[in-house]
């Protein structure tokens, strides 16, 4: 990881664990950035140029990723 680099760490308490939410990169307008949100060992990714969506969307991943699981 480069110094110019930004990471976030976003901690969500749930009832069956603790949500684990990673972003990185989206430094300057138009930048790619990379999320990864894990939840009981099963994490999903997605990257994007808008942070928020790519938040929404790697959320959405692990949603259909526990689906599939149980």
């Amino acid at each position: 990881m480069k110094l110019d680099d930004r990471m976030d760490l976003i901690f969500i308490p749930t009832t069956t664990g603790l949500l684990k939410v990673q972003v990185t990169g989206f430094i300057r307008l138009g930048s790619l950035g990379k999320v990864f949100a894990e939840l009981n060992g099963i994490t999903a990714t997605a990257s994007g140029y808008h942070r928020k969506k790519t938040i929404i969307q790697s959320l959405t991943n692990l949603h259909t990723l526990i689906l599939k699981n149980n």
